[in-house]
């Protein structure tokens, strides 16, 4: 490595290509640091070695720097209302589980923004190699053969593959957000078409039905966008548009046509979505969350705080089997807005909220296509995939989001779209005090 390349950069791109490898780690006080959060954070801890002026608040993109407070003052809270629990161990260390996944992909990839376009395509291409390792996954299960994890979710004699992923929604919900980044980011070619096709493979054999959600959000998301942009990539962000409307008719048309039975129950699998007495998710997860928001009710404005909802479900005699306090930290409730209130209270879903419109807010004409993918791929897991799937604070959204800030909040363009294209043009007005980059030209 060089001192435009530093080797904490091979950390942060490490982190990247795992981002969804939920169950690769190693356990400390029952849960564990995974793979690509130590990554991580080895990542930003070399950089730090290697050039403290990072330390500093001016070295923070600019326009960026309300929303980083607010996801600080954020945190804050969360680390305030641990300290004011019964059980202050197992929300301490609620709270640390809720830090160290989203804060150190945030830092080390600002840290490293001159490299982000090399940190957004290993993302992509890591959520590739995972969606080969789902394929064997898949065939692993059916066929007896050895496979790493014990992940055993199904659809009756139908495996999901999740990867190495906590389950199959977990996996298939960044693997939808590498989707999106996959087609804006490479030209049209043999790479873009592999990548498409391996993820997409992925996509089905998790058979999560919150893709279609997810898929609808960014695609809404983008043609936002668009009309926002202006000029050649209002353009080229319509045809894109254009060319996936076109393309996505012409698939199912053609499934229709080949196996329309599998059509038939994909659209079965979609519509169960809203369906309040499917077996398999929804009518649990409704049963749950009406003791959630029982709990809600009972602390509006403070929560119950970090890692403290199990606590919560065993004073109410909620549980059906005593547990230890341990796994009475591990409850979430799989959504990011419940999960805020059950932890901090209104006062932290008030500060969740501005936060994100505080990212929302300063998006510009002049967004790139590439950042504009980006952008929408992040919406996708906050918006979506988080109603079900996603917690607020999972490595994915903090990754995605880190290198949108970065695309964006620098004068100058830290990115290619793909290995052989130049960068594209972003024109906006340097903020004063803002610092001005040299592009990255290169591959690791």
């Amino acid at each position: 490595m060089t001192a435009d390349r530093p080797i904490s950069l091979l950390f942060v791109l490490l982190g990247a290509a795992t981002a969804s490898w939920d169950v690769v780690g190693v356990d400390i006080a029952g849960r564990t640091l995974k793979l690509t959060t130590l990554a991580f954070l080895i990542g930003a801890v070399l950089r730090i070695l290697d050039d403290r002026s990072v330390l500093r608040w001016s070295s923070t993109p600019p326009r960026y720097r309300v929303a980083i407070a607010l996801a600080a003052a954020l945190l804050m809270w969360m680390l305030v209302r641990s300290l004011f629990t019964p059980g202050i161990v197992g929300s301490f260390g609620g709270f640390a589980s809720q830090l160290t996944p989203a804060a150190a992909p945030f830092i080390a990839v600002i840290w490293h923004h001159r490299h982000t376009g090399v940190i957004v395509r290993t993302f992509v291409y890591g959520m590739a190699a995972s969606s080969v390792l789902a394929v064997y996954e898949f065939v692993a299960r059916r066929s007896g053969w050895f496979w790493f994890t014990d992940y055993d979710g199904s659809i009756g004699d139908r495996p999901r593959s999740a990867s190495f992923a906590f389950e199959a929604a977990y996996f298939a919900a960044p693997a939808v957000a590498a989707l999106i980044i996959a087609i804006f980011w490479w030209r049209r070619g043999t790479v873009q078409a592999i990548l498409i096709a391996l993820l997409g493979v992925g996509i089905a054999l998790a058979d999560a039905r919150i893709v279609a959600v997810q898929v609808v959000v960014a695609i809404v998301v983008l043609a936002v966008l668009a009309l926002v942009m202006r000029g050649a990539h209002r353009a080229r962000m319509l045809r894109s548009l254009a060319v996936m409307t076109v393309v996505g008719i012409a698939v199912v048309a053609l499934a229709s046509a080949v196996a329309p039975n599998t059509v038939a129950r994909v659209g079965e699998r979609i519509g169960s979505i809203f369906d309040p007495d499917e077996a398999t998710s929804n009518s649990p997860r409704l049963e749950q969350n009406q003791m959630v928001a029982k709990v809600i009710r009972s602390h509006p404005i403070f929560g119950v705080g970090p890692g403290q909802l199990g606590a919560a479900f065993d004073a109410r005699g909620y549980l059906r089997k005593p547990i230890d306090a341990l796994d009475e930290a591990k409850f979430v409730t799989n959504n990011i807005w419940t999960q805020t209130l059950i932890d901090g209270g209104i006062i932290a879903l008030v500060l969740q909220i501005s936060f994100l419109i505080a990212i929302g807010a300063r998006t510009r004409r002049d967004l790139s296509v590439e950042a504009a993918a980006v952008f929408a791929a992040w919406a996708s897991l906050v918006f979506a995939a988080g109603l079900t799937v996603s917690n607020f604070w999972d490595t994915e959204p903090w990754l995605l989001l880190a290198c949108y800030v970065a695309l964006t909040g620098y004068s100058n363009p830290t990115h290619r779209a793909s290995d052989d294209e130049t960068p594209p043009s972003q024109t906006s007005t340097p903020t004063p005090g803002e610092p001005t980059l040299t592009p990255d030209h290169g591959t690791p």
